[in-house]
C-alpha cells in the first residue's frame, strides 16, 4: 500500500512503528512458550542410594550380637553401626526434597512473579497420592492374608488417611505392618502443606531467617521430648523435632543460589564419606532408637542432619567438568526415577522373602545349608530384586497417567 502526497507524487511505503509488528511476528509472540527445566540427573541417583540406606537398615543385622561369631565384638559393633545407620538415609530423603522444592518454587517466583500454590498442591497430589492411598488399601485388605501377622490397625489407617501417620507412630509405635515405612510420606506431606504459604509470606530474601527459625524450633521441641522422657520412636517421627533435614534443604537451595560454586569430583568423593562418617558416628553412639538424651537433642539429630547436607552439596553443587559418566547411567537415573515406589514397596517384598526361599528349598532350587549360610545376603538381593520389580510395575502402570496430568499444572519443569 502507498500513500499520495500532498505534493502528488507517490510516497514510499511506511516503514512498521516501532511498537507495531507484523501479523506473522503477532501470531508467533502470542504461541505459549516451553515451560523452563530444572532438572539435574545426579539427584535421581542420590535418590536411589537414600532409599539403598534405607534398605540396608531393613536387611541387615542392626546389633552386634548377630556378629560376635564371626567378628571381633568392637569390629561387630562397628558392623552393625552401619546398619543402624541406613534408617539416616530418611533424613537424606527429607533434605533432597526440600531442596528441590524450594529450588523449584523460587525459579517459579522470578519467572512469574509469583507462586501458584493450587498448581503446587495439584503436582504433590499427583504425585504422592496414588501410589500412597493404593499402598495403605493393599496393606488392610490384602496383604493381612498373605503375609501372617502383618496388621495394619484402623487406627492406624485412619491417621495414615489424614496424613498424620507419624504421629500416630509417634504416640504408639510403629504398627506391625508393611505400611509402617508410609510415617515419612505423612510427615513430607505436611511439609508439601506449609512450605509455599511460608514462602510467600517470606519471600526469598527472609528465607534464611526461616530456615534458622526453624532448625531452632527443632532443637528446643527436642529438648522439651527429653524433659518429658518420651520413648522412641516419638522424636523420630514428631513432625517438629524432625524440621532440622528439611530447614537444611532449604538452606543449600538458598546458598547455592547466592554463592554458586562449582567443585570437581575429586571434592565430592570426601563430602559423601565424611556425610556416612557423621552418620556412623551418631549411630555408634548416639543411636537413635535409645531414650532421648540431651546429647542425642542438641548434637545427634544435628550431625545425622549435617551428614545428609554433605552428602546433598556433593550431587548439587556445580561441576568443574562434565557430569561422570556413573552418574549418568540409565540405570541409576531409573531407578531413582521410581525411588517413590522403591520406598514404598520395599518392606513388603522383604517380608516376601521368606516364602520364596522356603519354596527354593522345597522345590529343590536352592540348597538348606546354603540359604542357612547366607541368610542375610540372600535377603538383600532378593528383596531388592523383588523391590525393583513391584515399584517398576507401579510407576509404569499406577504412577505414570497421574505424571502425565501432573504436568499441566507444572510451571518449571523437574524431568
Amino acid at each position: 500500500m502507498t500513500l499520495s502526497r500532498s505534493d502528488g507524487q507517490s510516497a514510499r511505503p511506511l516503514a512498521p512503528s516501532p511498537i507495531q509488528r507484523p501479523a506473522e511476528l503477532e501470531s508467533h509472540l502470542a504461541e505459549p512458550r516451553p515451560a523452563p527445566r530444572f532438572y539435574k540427573p545426579e539427584l535421581d541417583v542420590l535418590r536411589f542410594f537414600a532409599f539403598l540406606f534405607v534398605f540396608l537398615h531393613h536387611t541387615v543385622p542392626n546389633e552386634a550380637a548377630d556378629y560376635v561369631t564371626k567378628l571381633r565384638p568392637d569390629i561387630a559393633e562397628w558392623v552393625a553401626s552401619v546398619g543402624r545407620a541406613g534408617a539416616l538415609g530418611v533424613d537424606l530423603f527429607f533434605a533432597l526434597s526440600s531442596y528441590l522444592i524450594t529450588e523449584l518454587l523460587l525459579r517459579e517466583a522470578e519467572l512469574s512473579g509469583t507462586l501458584d500454590v493450587k498448581a503446587f498442591y495439584i503436582r504433590r497430589i499427583l504425585r504422592i497420592w496414588p501410589l500412597y492411598f493404593f499402598f495403605l488399601t493393599l496393606s488392610a485388605a490384602v496383604v493381612p492374608r498373605i503375609i501372617p501377622g502383618d496388621q495394619l490397625p484402623v487406627a492406624y489407617l485412619l491417621m495414615f488417611v489424614f496424613l498424620l501417620g507419624n504421629w500416630m507412630c509417634a504416640f504408639q509405635g510403629y504398627p506391625s505392618s508393611t505400611a509402617a515405612p508410609l510415617w515419612s510420606v505423612s510427615m513430607e506431606e505436611q511439609f508439601y502443606l506449609g512450605w509455599p504459604l511460608l514462602l510467600r509470606v517470606t519471600g526469598a530474601r527472609k528465607l534464611a531467617k526461616l530456615c534458622v527459625a526453624l532448625l531452632i524450633v527443632a532443637s528446643a521441641y527436642r529438648l522439651a521430648l527429653v524433659a518429658l522422657r518420651v520413648a522412641h520412636p516419638a522424636t523420630w517421627c514428631m513432625t517438629f523435632s524432625r524440621l532440622d533435614p528439611i530447614a537444611a534443604g532449604a538452606l543449600v537451595a538458598v546458598w547455592l543460589r547466592r554463592r554458586p560454586c562449582h567443585i570437581g569430583l575429586a571434592h565430592r568423593a570426601p563430602l559423601v564419606i565424611a556425610g556416612f562418617l557423621c552418620w556412623l558416628l551418631v549411630a555408634r553412639y548416639l543411636p537413635i532408637d535409645n531414650p532421648p538424651t540431651v546429647a542425642r537433642a542438641l548434637v545427634g539429630y544435628p550431625a545425622i542432619t549435617l551428614g545428609a547436607v554433605l552428602m546433598l552439596l556433593a550431587f548439587t553443587a556445580g561441576w568443574k567438568s562434565r557430569l561422570p559418566r556413573a552418574l549418568r547411567l540409565p540405570p541409576l537415573i531409573y531407578l531413582g526415577r521410581i525411588s517413590y515406589g522403591l520406598y514404598v514397596y520395599h518392606l513388603l517384598a522383604i517380608h516376601l522373602t521368606p516364602s520364596l526361599f522356603k519354596r527354593s528349598v522345597q522345590h529343590h532350587l536352592l540348597p538348606l545349608q546354603f540359604v542357612a549360610d547366607h541368610l542375610w545376603s540372600l535377603r538383600f538381593v532378593a528383596g531388592l530384586a523383588l523391590t525393583i520389580v513391584l515399584a517398576s510395575l507401579s510407576f509404569h502402570f499406577l504412577e505414570q497417567p497421574f505424571l502425565r496430568l501432573k504436568a499441566r499444572f507444572t510451571h518449571v519443569l523437574s524431568r
